[in-house]
Formats: structure tokens, C-alpha cells, sequence
């Protein structure tokens, strides 16, 4: 039987350590949503925990009327001898992986505010990082 030299990276746990939402009640057929994006990474050895912090503003007439901020963490494990570059990895595999949780975290948490369901659009991190 042959040996298969796999390699790559694990997932060992998906997290939700920080979810802040803040909102005041107003009709919601006006309110405008922003969404900030942005990554953090710390590296040990062949462990890896990445973060996905998504900051959304909701605005009525230009008045900001809620605030939501949410970290959604990874803790992979490197193993093998992989050749997917790390900062290929941390650029555009991580978030891809961790971006369906904080969707669906976002539209659970708008509807159970009694809001309008918030759902972001899908993204595609690897056609981003190619602008």
C-alpha cells in the first residue's frame, strides 16, 4: 500500500471570542450598511490563529443609529511540508474559511434583535487579493 505524504493546514477550532452589537430602534426599510473588513495573524511554530474582525455601521439619513463589531478566530495547524505558502494561506484561505461563520453569526444576531435580517453577500478572497 502506498504512503500518502499529506500536508497542509488543519483547522483545530472556530471561535466567536468578541461579538458587540449596538443599535438604536428606527424603521428599517432606510437604514444603509457598511462593512470594514480586516485580519490579524500570530504565528507559533506550526500553529497559526487568525482573526477576522468585521466592523459593520448602520446608518439612517447619514445618522448612525448601530454598530456592530464582531471577531470570528481560527486555530489551524500547519503539518507536512506544504506547499501552499503561508502568506497565500493568510491572505486568502483562512478568511475564506472563516467568512461563512461570520455571516451567518451576523444575520442570527440581527434577527434575534428583532431587525430586518442582515446578510452579507458572499466573498470571493481569492479574485480580492488579485486586484
Amino acid at each position: 500500500m502506498e504512503q500518502s505524504n499529506k500536508s497542509g493546514y488543519k483547522i483545530l477550532n472556530i471561535t466567536i471570542p468578541k461579538t458587540i452589537f449596538e443599535y438604536e430602534e428606527v424603521s428599517q426599510n432606510d437604514v444603509a450598511i457598511s462593512l470594514h473588513l480586516s485580519t490579524t495573524h500570530h504565528k507559533n511554530n506550526n500553529l497559526l490563529i487568525f482573526d477576522l474582525k468585521a466592523e459593520l455601521t448602520l446608518k439612517v439619513a447619514e445618522k448612525s443609529v448601530g454598530n456592530i463589531m464582531i471577531i470570528v478566530r481560527g486555530n489551524f495547524e500547519k503539518f507536512g511540508d506544504s506547499e501552499l505558502l503561508f502568506d497565500d494561506f493568510v491572505a486568502v484561505n483562512a478568511p475564506s474559511i472563516l467568512y461563512p461563520y461570520l455571516r451567518e453569526h451576523i444575520t442570527s444576531l440581527s434577527v434575534k434583535a428583532g431587525l430586518s435580517a442582515i446578510v452579507l453577500e458572499p466573498m470571493n478572497f481569492a479574485a480580492l487579493i488579485k486586484r
